[in-house]
């Protein structure tokens, strides 16, 4: 087969069925699957430790491009913590992912990441094989390219949300988080975090604090929940440009997740 044409199949094969070449696709919210981890000290030939710690969070994931070789997407909104870390560890930023090949699948991720609140640094895994069982993401990404004695590498397992176990539902932390840009001018998309099953209200209040629309009532399993809001308040009218807040109740604990509406 010739490499084109080789090409050319495998990059039909991990683009997402479903979105035709000048669509836009909707953005897909990634979970941090058991056995995602953050390493750092020394590898390769060096004698020292590496501290190994569990790493649960998410990310979303959305496609920017297509060429005869790769599928190119954005990675945004990673929001990641270390749950075992004596104190908070927040991990935020965002970056790129490619999946295809020219023979073999292959994929490379990139991301600017700020570790527990320091400067942005780069993580690069390289273009390695691998991408294979796509949508579903299992890579390994370094802060010196695996080429320094003393290192630190993510191991990022994840796959979409809507795929949830019960043993990763259990490691969320519960919560609401906007899934879509904001500002918004039409609609706007949230994800809530359900560790267990239990009783949740979502509600829109405005920017002094009025309620405005109800959008969910009732019992949900656990698990990754996405929730859109079409910018109207309960009665149809439209609500106007401003600061809104998505307030959820979850299992009897409040959250909210802040969006500004534009027109």
């Amino acid at each position: 087969m010739k490499p084109f044409l080789a090409a050319l199949l495998i990059t039909l094969f991990v683009v997402p069925l479903g979105t035709a070449s000048g669509q836009t696709e909707t953005p897909r919210l990634y979970l941090l699957k058991t056995g995602s981890s953050f390493a750092t000290g020394c590898f390769g030939p060096c004698l020292c430790p590496v501290l190994e710690q569990p790493m649960q969070g998410t990310f979303t994931l959305k496609r920017a491009s297509v060429d005869p070789l790769f599928t190119y997407y954005d990675v945004l909104d990673v929001r990641w913590t270390l749950p075992n870390a004596p104190q908070s560890v927040p991990i935020v930023g965002s970056g790129t992912y490619r999946v295809g090949g020219e023979v073999a699948v292959e994929q490379q991720m990139i991301l600017d990441l700020s570790v527990g609140g320091g400067a942005k640094q780069r993580f690069d895994s390289g273009l390695i094989s691998g991408g294979g069982t796509f949508p579903a993401i299992d890579i390994k990404l370094s802060l010196h390219g695996q080429q320094a004695c003393i290192d630190t590498v993510l191991h990022v397992i994840a796959a979409p949300a809507t795929a949830t176990s019960a043993e990763d539902a259990g490691s969320m932390t519960p919560g609401i988080r906007t899934a879509t840009s904001t500002p918004f001018q039409d609609q706007v998309g949230f994800v809530l975090s359900m560790p267990r099953a239990g009783r949740v209200g979502v509600a829109i209040y405005d920017a002094r604090g009025r309620r405005v629309r109800d959008l969910f009532e009732g019992e949900w399993s656990a698990g990754v929940h996405p929730i859109m809001w079409n910018g109207k308040a309960n009665g149809g009218a439209d609500c106007g440009a401003g600061l809104y807040l998505a307030r959820a109740t979850i299992r009897g604990e409040h959250f909210v997740a802040r969006v500004i509406r534009v027109r």
